[in-house]
């Protein structure tokens, strides 16, 4: 990213990994909604990096990238990049999930037996992530999903005792940076 400060991708701009990248491949920028712009891979020895852009300005067609910003740089960043030894390819980051936030499920007596609650699962790179529960009156809506995701839990009072009951969700991912 050296020498980059802006870059507008104009309207014909693609977003070719919308939110998933291969295994193995770092995340080395992202468009305004999250999805991947800047992607490299080792792959057979060598180093492959995908730019999520049409290479042509806007000097060739009105609605590629803008040519006053660092479309260009980022371009020749590329090149450099894989022109390199692998050796000096950086490894990823170790892979980081941000805890659960704590998710409050109320079932009211007498109305219905189910209650649903989310919470969101947060990683410090893309990856998959798998998710189970504590107890059996506890379930998921999905027990696989990408970073970020979401998991949906819902409880089923049926055949408990009226009380108060404490599950927990646990969530394991992977990454190019490892699991955890």
């Amino acid at each position: 990213m050296a020498g980059v400060t802006t870059f507008n991708g104009g309207s014909a701009s693609y977003n070719a990994c919308v939110n998933r990248l291969a295994a193995g491949a770092v995340d080395v920028a992202d468009w305004s909604d999250g999805s991947p712009l800047i992607a490299y891979k080792l792959k057979n020895g060598h180093t492959i990096v995908a730019l999520g852009f049409y290479p042509p300005s806007r000097d060739s067609r009105s609605d590629f990238w803008d040519p006053t910003t660092d479309g260009a740089t980022i371009m020749a960043n590329a090149l450099l990049f894989t022109a390199s030894a692998p050796t000096n390819v950086p490894a990823p980051p170790p892979l980081q999930i941000t805890s659960l936030g704590s998710m409050s499920i109320a079932v009211v007596p007498n109305q219905s037996l189910l209650g649903t609650g989310t919470a969101t699962v947060v990683a410090n790179q893309s990856g998959s992530w798998t998710a189970t529960t504590s107890t059996p009156w506890l379930s998921l809506t999905q027990s696989i999903g990408g970073f970020p995701g979401t998991v949906a839990g819902i409880a089923n009072a049926a055949g408990l005792a009226a009380g108060s009951y404490t599950g927990s969700i646990s969530v394991a991912g992977t990454s190019p940076g490892g699991t955890q």
